[in-house]
């Protein structure tokens, strides 16, 4: 009972595990689509933003590191602080 949704969290979090497959072509667009997906379920279920920490929201965040470019890099620091800053908001409200 800890997880609000946990079914529909286990289907999002299922459905955004093919963005692995594309992260050493297209790392920050995977990263943006994964962080996306993920803040927005997080907002709107009133779930624990801590599930998007999942294991292979890591990866993503490795693959714009070794595969980015240095522009890559600046702005998926800038969606997992634009994420970050949306569930603390959320937490404060």
């Amino acid at each position: 009972d800890d997880v609000p949704w946990r079914w529909l969290w286990v289907g999002v979090l299922v459905a955004l595990v093919p963005t692995l497959l594309w992260r050493r072509t297209h790392p920050l667009l995977m990263l943006a689509i994964a962080f996306g997906v993920g803040s927005i379920f997080s907002l709107v279920t009133g779930g624990d933003p801590q599930l998007v920490t999942t294991a292979y929201f890591l990866l993503l965040v490795y693959a714009v590191v070794r595969w980015g470019s240095g522009r890559a890099m600046v702005a998926a620091g800038a969606i997992m602080l634009a994420s970050s800053a949306l569930s603390w908001r959320w937490r404060v409200i």
